[in-house]
């Protein structure tokens, strides 16, 4: 486990980055004690990984499609 403080996490971000790739338990402590946790997660990893497709829709479409779903399953 790593802590580095915020002035460290801010001077050397991408040693931080690399040590978070490498070890998965990299924390940052704040000035007032608070830590934060730094996780790496690969590309392969993630659940959703979809290609990004534009439907074209316009907002008032879409919202239109989530209530006629909402209409159905009530």
């Amino acid at each position: 486990m790593l802590i580095y403080n915020y002035i460290e996490a801010k001077k050397d971000l991408s040693k931080l980055l690399d040590n978070a790739k490498r070890n998965n338990d990299v924390f940052i402590q704040s000035e007032n004690g608070e830590m934060f946790a730094v996780r790496f997660f690969s590309k392969k990893r993630m659940a959703y990984n979809l290609p990004n497709t534009d439907l074209e829709l316009s907002r008032d479409e879409i919202i239109s499609c989530i209530r006629e779903v909402r209409e159905r399953s009530s």
